[in-house]
């Protein structure tokens, strides 16, 4: 009896094996499809990505998954990740050598050689940290303060951040709604990690830091762009947004104001957008490290009410202190614990 179960048993599994090589095999046709079609539209100047199409194929899956009774979850994931591996394909460079790390990287090799470079092409402060931020740091590794911490931060700088945005922003801020981290950028990355996940969408609007797609993609999320325009100012539409919000998206990323037009979002957008959002369970995941520098009426995603909101700051551009490598995140209690459990798997 044995025996004929493991025959059994033995039968499935190659049954599974077989399925699983035809899968990967309609995998590779559909990436010679994508290629062929990515030829065409460089041929015909037309954008890689087509979100209304994408749409389509999410309902038609989801269809799927309904008439065959497969998890729809499941469904979704699968999906975003094919869809992204046909951008890559269509892309035909997924690493660009014109990326913003590979441009610095040449800038730093002119330099060295003697040549003058101004650089737009990272936002490096002209001045440096504060005297007192230097002495202190000295003083503070005098006495000996250079052990492991909290993964979430130590207390008086969080509860410093949590004064700071309170009366700034005139809402009720504690240590436990701060997370600090490593530079801003793996702020934005915790809350990627910790509020997405595969298969789900994200929405950045464009002209922005590469760092934004490039994170969300790294963990196997779909990127939905909406283009802003220098004819408009580069202000979205609220109308147009909205539009593209499906039942993928889970997190709009914003930067307030943006690198690198300078643009800052109107009050009336960032509550509009919030509200939108919220009804959806959207989370807003706002980059607003350039806003010391805004001279004119600045609205944080934090003076909204939308209690999936991100707030993502850092000491780079404020004091000078880009080599310091020191980010916060500001969110609810119940997202900076999740914020808090991802930043776990770094720091130690």
């Amino acid at each position: 009896m044995k025996i004929e179960e493991n025959s059994e048993l033995g039968k499935l599994r190659e049954q599974i094996k077989i399925i699983t090589e035809d899968i990967f095999l309609l995998v590779s046709k559909r990436n010679s499809i994508s290629k062929q079609i990515g030829v065409y539209k460089s041929e015909k100047d037309l954008p890689i990505v087509d979100v209304k199409t994408e749409q389509s194929l999410f309902s038609s899956v989801k269809e799927i998954c309904k008439r065959e009774n497969i998890s729809e979850d499941l469904g979704m994931k699968i999906l975003g990740l094919l869809i992204n591996e046909s951008i890559s394909v269509q892309k035909n460079d997924p690493i660009s050598s014109n990326s913003h790390t590979a441009i610095i990287a040449e800038a730093r090799r002119i330099e060295k050689q003697g040549k003058p470079v101004i650089h737009l092409e990272i936002g490096e402060p002209d001045y440096g940290p504060p005297d007192s931020v230097i002495n202190d740091t000295f003083s503070a590794m005098r006495d000996g303060r250079t052990n492991y911490v909290e993964p979430a931060g130590i207390l008086p700088l969080r509860k410093r951040a949590a004064e700071y945005i309170e009366s700034r922003f005139n809402k009720k801020v504690d240590s436990d709604n701060v997370l600090i981290t490593t530079g801003g950028r793996f702020a934005v990355y915790a809350a990627l990690a910790t509020c997405i996940k595969p298969g789900d969408s994200v929405l950045v609007f464009q002209p922005a830091w590469p760092a934004y797609a490039n994170l969300a993609e790294s963990l196997g999320a779909r990127i939905i762009t909406y283009n802003t325009s220098f004819d408009d100012r580069w202000i979205p539409d609220i109308n147009e947004v909205v539009s593209l919000f499906d039942d993928t998206v889970k997190m709009i990323i914003l930067n307030t104001p943006n690198n690198p037009t300078g643009s800052i979002l109107s009050r009336d957008f960032m509550e509009s957008l919030s509200e939108e959002s919220s009804k959806r369970g959207i989370y807003i995941l706002s980059d607003e490290v350039y806003s010391e520098m805004s001279f004119k009426p600045f609205t944080s995603i934090f003076e909204t009410e939308n209690s999936r909101s991100i707030l993502i700051s850092s000491l780079s551009k404020s004091h000078g202190m880009t080599g310091f490598r020191v980010g916060y995140a500001v969110a609810d209690k119940s997202i900076i614990k999740k914020n808090g459990f991802s930043s776990k798997c770094f720091d130690y």
